[in-house]
């Protein structure tokens, strides 16, 4: 398993990015979930710049699963780029962790222009899941 295996035993910085950008818009089978076990290992000023980049992908499976690390590496750096995934409508399917990890970004920093940006994003929110998680996040 990835997990135990060699990136986490040896750290590199040169494979973040070929971590996520390997990444399609699909499961990996159970391979992708255990990347961030991998990332884990790194100070949060090595991975956010990847992290920026592949949230500014063509591809859309690598911001898909991008989305979801920031909730581990939360950094004001990611919020634009986040901002711009959860205002695209091409990338609908993340919308949940995009949001997620602006979440964790404001209760991280206390970050005015996040919590504004969740309030904004509750006022046309539908998804029940999604609301309920933007209701706990903009309370904080």
């Amino acid at each position: 398993m990835l997990s135990d295996g060699y990136f986490i035993a040896n750290p590199d910085p040169e494979s973040i990015p070929l971590f996520l950008n390997a990444f399609a818009y699909d499961m990996g089978l159970g391979v992708y979930q255990v990347c961030d076990d991998v990332f884990r290992h790194h100070d949060r000023s090595v991975v956010v710049p990847h992290l920026i980049a592949a949230l500014q992908s063509p591809q859309i499976g690598v911001r898909w699963w991008a989305s979801q690390f920031p909730m581990d590496f939360p950094s004001l750096q990611l919020l634009e780029p986040l901002k711009r995934v959860a205002n695209s409508p091409e990338d609908i399917e993340a919308h949940y962790f995009v949001l997620a990890s602006i979440g964790f970004i404001h209760n991280a920093t206390g970050s005015p222009q996040a919590v504004e940006f969740l309030k904004e994003r509750l006022l046309t929110e539908t998804d029940v899941e999604t609301r309920e998680m933007l209701l706990e996040d903009v309370g904080k």
